[in-house]
């Protein structure tokens, strides 16, 4: 509807809006500010994508649906705050979004989905809610800020490159329900020095851990039966690592800068 009026500086909703369709706002780039009405249900696939401009949003509490790529590429977008009534962020919804610095996410939020946050470049830290079961595939990959992170005991998935470079985790707190880490899941968390992995993973992805280059030791739990290609590649600083009686394999390369160092 309004998709690369490139003046447009701002824009009030009214009451009766109940819907905002795909990239109904997509490259607004002059676009500061939105308010929307207390109707608002929807908010479609890319509405907002490329408003370089917006610097902040709040999502009334009838917004129940946000589309992939709905704030995709907001440079500017330092804060934002979901209702309750969200229960999924999904499929790169504020990607690229690096001047991101702190949300609030509902505690009805149950899946971050794949991209959501990737390379939000300023975002710190996180904590998700005790709801969320899933962390999908590189949600936060790239968020170099971001220094600490609380997983809910509600997480079971931490999906194939979720925390991907993210060069600045010094720590990660996982709940007790996690069961798997995906491939390259922590790969390149260059400050990250220790991880307690919960007693009920059962899988940890190949090369997981690769690049954790401060990472001094690690306990794997009892359920691990192997240790996977390149899970700890390159961790220069890894001295010692503890292994379950379960371990029954380990492949090569798995240890390699330990042992080939």
């Amino acid at each position: 509807a309004f998709a690369g009026c490139t003046c447009l500086a701002s824009i009030t909703l009214g009451e009766s809006v109940t819907h905002i369709g795909k990239h109904a706002f997509h490259a607004c780039i002059s676009l500061v500010n939105i308010t929307m009405g207390g109707s608002v249900t929807h908010i479609g696939e890319c509405a907002l994508q490329g408003c370089t401009s917006l610097v902040s949003i709040s999502l009334d509490k009838s917004v129940v649906d946000l589309g992939d790529g709905a704030f995709e590429g907001c440079t500017s977008l330092a804060s934002v705050s979901l209702c309750e009534s969200v229960t999924q962020i999904g499929f790169s919804v504020f990607r690229g979004c690096k001047s991101l610095v702190s949300i609030t996410l509902g505690e009805s939020v149950t899946h971050i989905g794949e991209n959501a946050f990737e390379n939000c470049a300023s975002l710190a830290s996180i904590t998700l809610g005790e709801s969320v079961t899933h962390v999908q595939e590189r949600a936060f990959a790239g968020c170099t800020c971001l220094a600490s992170i609380t997983l809910g005991e509600s997480v079971t998935h931490i999906g194939n490159y979720a925390f991907h470079a993210c060069s600045s985790l010094v720590s990660i707190s996982m709940g007790g329900s996690a069961t798997h880490i995906g491939n390259y899941a922590f790969d390149g968390c260059k400050s990250l020095e220790s991880i307690t992995v919960s007693e009920s993973v059962t899988h940890i992805g190949s090369f997981a851990f690769a690049g954790c280059t401060s990472l001094a030791s690690i306990a794997m739990p009892e359920p691990i039966p192997r240790i996977k290609e390149g899970t700890f590649r390159g961790c220069v600083s890894l001295a010692s690592i503890t292994v379950g009686d379960s371990v029954t394999h380990i492949e090569n390369p798995a240890v390699r800068a330990l042992v080939f160092s």
